[in-house]
């Protein structure tokens, strides 16, 4: 059964669960049944609702794992070469000092990441500094 099963299942044990209960909270007896037997069926009915609400929990975890395992797989298949020297995915642009001078985006030297964008491209102004 599918978790939409289960839970249609579910509501339909509550709505006769209600229909029960209502027989028994006016103790009344209808169509030949009495509302002490409303009360057991009231109670036989939330056990169906609860059983079907955990055929639900369960069909939905077995679901989410298979999507875990399934997302571990691709993000596993991933080409060594588009991840950095840790095995860890290049990080964004925005994640590297911007020089102040002439704006050019610096990934840090001796990152374990290596940028998205300048791989380590030194800085015109860096350069001018060090060469004083």
């Amino acid at each position: 059964m599918t978790v939409d099963d289960h839970l249609t299942t579910a509501v339909e044990a509550l709505s006769a669960a209600c229909a029960d209960h209502a027989q028994w909270s006016q103790r009344t007896d209808r169509n030949g049944r009495t509302y002490v037997g409303a009360g057991r069926d009231t109670v036989k009915d939330i056990d169906d609702a609860i059983a079907a609400l955990h055929g639900a929990r369960e069909v939905l975890i077995g679901e989410l794992r298979a999507d875990d395992d399934e997302r571990a797989a691709r993000v596993d298949a991933l080409a060594p070469e588009d991840r950095g020297t840790t095995g860890e995915a290049p990080h964004p642009m925005e994640d590297c000092p911007t020089c102040f001078c002439c704006t050019v985006v610096q990934c840090q030297p001796g990152t374990s990441r290596p940028c998205t964008a300048t791989l380590g491209q030194a800085c015109p102004c860096v350069a001018d500094r060090s060469a004083r």
